[in-house]
């Protein structure tokens, strides 16, 4: 059993996410709450912003970005105006949205030094 970094309660390794909040920081352990939760604010993030002022979101659904943070994949985060136009349908908008605005890609565990 291990426990969360975040909620301190106990779950089998296999339930837990290691991330090191997509800095290189010092590696955290969290159970799908917690890390879904810290996930959505870019684990707090205060360069995680479009240059347009927008905050970047997590446009992903809970269940993929559970499933690629437990691969150690990469979550993508994207401008706050591309995000809502997708979600009210007009992919066009958000197309052209996307050519001005930023998407950015954080790996779960950034790769140590020696891949670089």
């Amino acid at each position: 059993m291990q426990v969360c970094d975040k909620c301190q309660k106990s779950f089998a390794e296999d339930q837990m996410i290691e991330t090191d909040h997509f800095r290189g920081e010092e590696l955290k352990h969290y159970c799908d709450h917690c890390f879904l939760e810290g996930a959505r604010t870019g684990f707090h993030d205060e360069e995680l912003d479009c240059h347009c002022g927008e905050k970047l979101v997590l446009e992903q659904p809970d269940a993929e970005v559970l499933d690629l943070a437990k691969e150690g994949d990469i979550l993508f985060y994207s401008c706050k105006k591309i995000v809502d136009a997708r979600k009210a349908g007009n992919f066009e908008l958000a197309e052209a949205l996307s050519d001005i605005h930023e998407t950015v890609g954080l790996y779960v565990t950034q790769a140590s030094a020696e891949y670089e």
